[in-house]
């Protein structure tokens, strides 16, 4: 334990490995000492990202540093969804609101968990209590005395005449808004101030990301400067600064995916095979973490490891099958239109370089992360333990986007793949790291990389100020679009039913 407090500036830091140590010692074998340090650097790190302004003259620099830079991040989070750019160009202060697509969705599935406390969707989209926008339901139609089950989308006619016997749930997963509903539940908030308390949450929530990914480099023996550079790359240089003030579970499902990945980093297989389960729950196509996951254990040959994931794997996918099949009569919940493939390379063209949604359009620095992401799965590889695991269901999960015909519907940039912006974000640094020797190579993409990152800051910064305006738009719409900003809303209200 004093290896753990000494040179702690954070009095919790000590308490709370103290107090771990003592309740938790003799049950938990060799994960015990790991698991006391690493809560006690998170406490420590939070202590100094939200205490640690007050006491900055008795702080050295490095630290200095790091309370100013996690404190602005956090303001700045904060501030992004009260702010909008309109004509003029002009910065004035809103209200935290729904902006389109299925956010409003989202948030009536939370406000019927918290204040109705039920799964049926049909009365709430006729009240509609928090009075937002929605044109259309999207439902499943459940027939409860014959099991027949459609989406509301399908218009099926089997649903067209209307019978006590047929209840409408959720055609999204339940598990973001369940989530959200067990941060906001302990502080019983207003349902008037339900919008503004859920938009609080998600910037908790992508904030935590930043400090996740921090203490990963760091814990992949990086120093404070290169976890710092991919800290500020992922929170600065790209979407998941706009999508703070979203209500899309994509933050959320980040959250999972770099816990997850950090868990398998420390041989904590798992702890990984849970996190990449929830996000699974979120989104079932995220399921493809895990079976990523158990390929790269198959691929280096931990075989224990690998069963064990499936073992977690497969009581987590029994679980989620079983809750749906009881709400919904079906195995499947992900979404109101579900995949839809198709025989054509332009879903891998519009997610990749597409101009509404492609990835390398909105974020060219994730061509360098690509660029490691393949050396790692080459014959010779590379000495990085982390490359490969982000590799393989990267490949995967672009493989399943390249079979979907429908894309990421109405949103603002390159949303299937904001989860990801954290793992790219490790493996840019990473990459950098693991090549050491000067080349060319290295060079080259150092050289790329820089000017990537800044043209990236300079999409993502004022885009998340135009998020509402910039649904669906193509990126060269970012610095251009301030009259649209301004004119949007009118044009959304005038054509809205009344």
């Amino acid at each position: 334990m004093r290896k753990t407090c000494q040179g702690s500036t954070s009095p919790f830091l000590c308490i709370s490995a103290a107090g771990a140590q003592r309740t938790f010692s003799g049950r938990l074998g060799r994960y015990t000492s790991d698991c006391n340090v690493a809560f006690a650097r998170v406490v420590d790190l939070l202590w100094l990202a939200v205490i640690g302004p007050s006491r900055l003259p008795s702080l050295i620099i490095r630290r200095k540093t790091l309370t100013c830079f996690f404190a602005i991040m956090l303001l700045a989070m904060w501030a992004v969804t009260r702010l909008e750019v309109i004509a003029g160009p002009q910065i004035r202060i809103v209200a935290a609101r729904p902006e389109g697509g299925d956010e409003p969705h989202y948030l009536l599935m939370l406000l019927s968990i918290m204040y109705y406390h039920q799964l049926e969707m049909g009365r709430a989209y006729l009240r509609n209590p928090g009075g937002y926008y929605l044109p259309d339901r999207h439902t499943i139609l459940v027939n409860r005395r014959t099991g027949q089950h459609a989406l509301s989308f399908d218009h099926n006619r089997a649903f067209s005449i209307k019978s006590h016997d047929v209840y409408e749930v959720p055609a999204h997963p339940i598990a973001y808004p369940a989530l959200l509903a067990i941060l906001l539940a302990p502080f019983s908030p207003d349902m008037r101030y339900l919008v503004r308390d859920a938009s609080i949450a998600m910037v908790f929530i992508s904030w935590l990301v930043i400090i996740v990914v921090y203490k990963f480099v760091r814990t992949l023996g990086m120093g404070c400067w290169p976890a710092l550079l991919a800290a500020s790359v992922l929170g600065l240089a790209s979407p998941w600064f706009a999508y703070t003030r979203s209500f899309y579970p994509e933050p959320a499902i980040g959250l999972a995916m770099v816990l997850a990945l950090w868990a398998l980093a420390r041989d904590h297989s798992k702890m990984a095979a849970l996190a990449s389960a929830a996000a699974a729950f979120m989104k079932p196509p995220f399921a493809l973490i895990g079976v990523g996951f158990v390929v790269e254990r198959m691929w280096a040959r931990r075989w224990r490891e690998a069963a064990s994931m499936v073992a977690v794997l497969a009581v987590c996918a029994i679980a989620l099958v079983t809750f749906n099949y009881w709400l919904a009569r079906t195995a499947v919940i992900s979404g109101n239109l579900g995949l839809v493939p198709v025989r054509s390379l332009r879903p891998l063209h519009e997610t990749l370089i597409g101009s509404r949604h492609g990835l390398l359009n909105f974020v060219p620095w994730t061509i360098v992360a690509f660029i490691f992401l393949v050396f790692s799965l080459m014959p010779w590889g590379t000495e990085s333990s982390i490359l490969r695991p982000i590799a393989i269901p990267t490949v995967l999960y672009l493989i399943l986007l390249s079979l979907d015909s429908k894309g990421p519907g109405s949103s603002y940039g390159p949303r299937y793949w904001v989860p990801f912006l954290p793992w790219f974000a490790i493996a840019s640094v990473e990459g950098l790291r693991v090549i050491r020797r000067p080349s060319p190579i290295r060079s080259a993409l150092l050289l790329g990389y820089v000017p990537a990152v800044a043209f990236s800051a300079a999409i993502a910064l004022p885009g998340a100020l135009q998020y509402w305006a910039l649904f669906d738009r193509p990126v060269s719409t970012t610095w251009r679009n301030f009259e649209t900003a301004a004119n949007a809303p009118a044009k959304i209200a005038a054509a809205r039913p009344r």
